[in-house]
């Protein structure tokens, strides 16, 4: 009997960390916000049936454990021990053939990982426990219970990793708050910094690393690595980045809902912004284009009195945002007073583009100005 269920244990350690390592990389993905990654498994239940069908199957097998049929044993065993090898296949693969951003070990997913290790060590204990001071020896049908349970286990990977969040969102609020402590105070440590804050639907990205490579020809610039363009991912650029000889400091804001923008300009209180573009990108979280719309111009809204507000004129949506804003009454940011519209190649007026030309050497243009500059 032990060495059937030390066979368990040889197939469901290795399901085990795969199918929680693959669901706690989709949680990263996700901003570890439970609401997006119970749609995104809703969405996604065809990849992962087989967890559900684990922990169906390790509930039945823990029911039947009852029946004292060596017949009915053996091929529940068999069944426990076939569909723990088909999860170690899926789950090898879906990890290898995941999104092209990996996995990050940061601080919080060792926590959760942690949490999740020492709930499962509970569950698996106490079973255990109870049977060898209740009976001098597990019986056939307490063997089938264990494997039963240790299949659930694997199978409960697919919301462990929410539950876990849950656990230690006390901890992870107060961490949270004193490294955005930390930042505002680095921030606040070099008063003379000049923020400039990139956000858009599509572009961003792209629009950070010209700009910064344009600007290091003569100032000192740090901009957001890679898409670390959430309110924590800033937090920990500051933090470990930032030095008091930066003179620019370049900020990719991203946004999945309305008010993120906000939140991440309250940290890094830009002077200028950049809107590369409005679409109907996260149209799935933001539920509506005004939505988007509004939450991509709380970058403009930020703006101090002298800052530049720069705006791509050839999306429909800046432009259509824009004119909304200067039709309210009341107080708006003084950056909507003279907008830096630019344009694509085709237009004539403003900030454009012409003679614009791709070869292996790169991309050239010419640039003109609205004062008839070239």
């Amino acid at each position: 009997m032990i060495i059937l269920t030390l066979i368990t244990l040889a197939l469901g350690v290795p399901a085990y960390w795969l199918a929680l390592r693959y669901n706690m990389h989709m949680f990263q993905l996700n901003t570890y916000k439970i609401g997006e990654q119970g749609e995104w498994i809703k969405k996604n239940f065809h990849m992962q049936w087989i967890l559900v069908f684990a922990m169906a199957l390790g509930f039945v097998s823990m029911l039947l454990s009852m029946v004292k049929s060596t017949a009915v044993n053996v091929i529940f065993t068999l069944l426990i021990w076939f569909t723990l090898a088909v999860i170690i296949l899926v789950y090898r693969l879906m990890v290898e053939m995941s999104s092209k951003k990996p996995l990050v070990f940061t601080p919080r997913v060792k926590r959760m990982t942690g949490t999740i290790f020492f709930l499962t060590f509970i569950m698996l204990a106490a079973p255990v426990v109870v049977g060898l001071t209740t009976k001098k020896e597990m019986t056939e049908g307490a063997m089938m219970a264990l494997n039963g349970f240790l299949l659930w286990l694997v199978g409960s990977q697919l919301f462990m990793n929410m539950f876990a969040n849950v656990i230690n969102s006390p901890v992870e609020l107060n961490i949270n708050n004193h490294y955005l402590n930390d930042a505002k105070r680095i921030l606040a440590e070099n008063p003379d910094l000049t923020v400039i804050g990139v956000t858009g639907s599509y572009g961003k990205t792209s629009v950070k690393f010209y700009l910064e490579t344009l600007l290091k020809a003569k100032y000192s610039v740090l901009a957001t690595p890679e898409s670390y363009n959430t309110p924590m991912g800033i937090v920990i650029t500051i933090r470990k980045y930032l030095r008091r000889s930066h003179e620019v400091f370049i900020c990719e804001m991203g946004a999945r809902y309305v008010g993120e923008i906000k939140e991440v300009c309250d940290i890094a209180h830009p002077k200028h912004g950049i809107i590369t573009s409005i679409g109907p990108q996260h149209l799935d979280t933001f539920e509506s284009m005004t939505n988007i719309q509004m939450t991509k111009f709380e970058l403009a809204d930020a703006l101090p009195e002298g800052g530049m507000l720069f705006l791509n004129a050839d999306n429909e949506y800046i432009n259509e945002q824009l004119e909304y804003v200067n039709s309210k009454e009341g107080d708006v940011s003084p950056a909507y007073n003279s907008p830096v519209m630019y344009h694509a190649e085709g237009a004539s007026s403003g900030y454009y583009a012409s003679d614009v030309k791709l070869t292996a050497h790169g991309t050239t243009f010419t640039a003109h100005s609205p004062d008839g500059e070239s």
